[in-house]
């Protein structure tokens, strides 16, 4: 395959994984709605205090997120300029879809948690985790633009 259809796979695959997590994780709070509107909470009491653990995982998640993704776009950059020229797309692609599928499960795992919660508690504010999650999710899936745009800030 030409290197542009090696990236347009690439960034096909990643699409169709975290279009899956999204699927999933819209499934999993709707099964969850409609247990709750059956039977309740499972654990009102016990829950209450895994609100505030769910707050703290999106926290060092979101804090996991930024130093993972400087330190490998500054490894990045240090690797282009020790070859004293850009590095090729190609050799790109990999990078990026690695750090799209980090931030796509660094998103996914505080939602899963933020239903459970909600089963936990019926708390249905809750469901406002994984709902924003599920649109960083949607920003998580790249297209080549995207791609361009961390090709330019690697070999900036």
């Amino acid at each position: 395959m030409p290197p542009a259809d090696d990236i347009r796979f690439a960034l096909l695959k990643l699409r169709l994984v975290v279009g899956a997590m999204i699927v999933t994780l819209i499934g999993f709070a709707l099964a969850t709605s409609f247990i709750l509107q059956r039977q309740g909470p499972a654990m009102s009491r016990i829950g209450q205090p895994l609100v505030g653990i769910l707050g703290m995982l999106i926290f060092v998640e979101t804090t996991a997120w930024i130093l993972i993704r400087r330190s490998f776009v500054e490894r990045l950059r240090r690797l282009a300029k020790a070859r004293s020229e850009p590095t090729p797309e190609g050799q790109l692609i990999t990078p990026f879809v690695t750090l799209r599928t980090i931030a796509a499960a660094l998103t996914e795992a505080p939602a899963i948690f933020g239903v459970i919660v909600y089963l936990m508690t019926g708390q249905a504010a809750l469901l406002a985790v994984p709902a924003v999650a599920v649109f960083v999710l949607l920003r998580v899936q790249a297209d080549e633009t995207d791609f361009r745009r961390f090709v330019a800030e690697v070999n900036g």
